[in-house]
């Protein structure tokens, strides 16, 4: 399972493997912190859907996320057991086109309420 993690840099570039055939849309994952506030959620969320080509944009609360993580850990022994609720957090889930040169979702980073922006392929959102 490929996952890429979004830093916050002057400039991004996005990388891929070489995979035949290349993949033309890539899922986003913006993680909240614990403590988003409503104000700064509604602002992340605003920002989401003012990208031109974000599609199937969707908001997971912390407890779908956990009841998400559930399932796919059932029956998986320790995996199971070790996945405990306060390890969730709140998302928007979306995608885009897949176009090497991740503009605009660098600026999620610096938004108020904002954890991390994962890249992921789009089977995982």
């Amino acid at each position: 399972m490929l996952v890429y993690r979004l830093v916050l840099v002057p400039d991004v570039a996005l990388t891929t493997a070489q995979i035949d055939p290349l993949p033309s849309r890539i899922g986003v994952i913006v993680r909240l912190e614990a403590t988003v506030t409503d104000a700064q959620r509604s602002a992340v969320e605003k920002a989401v859907r003012a990208l031109p080509h974000a599609e199937s944009v969707a908001f997971e609360d912390r407890a779908a996320a956990y009841e998400r993580l559930r399932k796919h850990c059932r029956g998986k022994g320790e995996l199971a057991t070790q996945l405990d609720p306060q390890m969730t957090r709140a998302s928007l889930r979306f995608q885009v086109p897949l176009d090497r040169d991740g503009r605009g979702l660098s600026e999620f980073v610096k938004l108020d309420g904002v954890d991390v922006v994962r890249l992921v392929p789009v089977a995982m959102l």
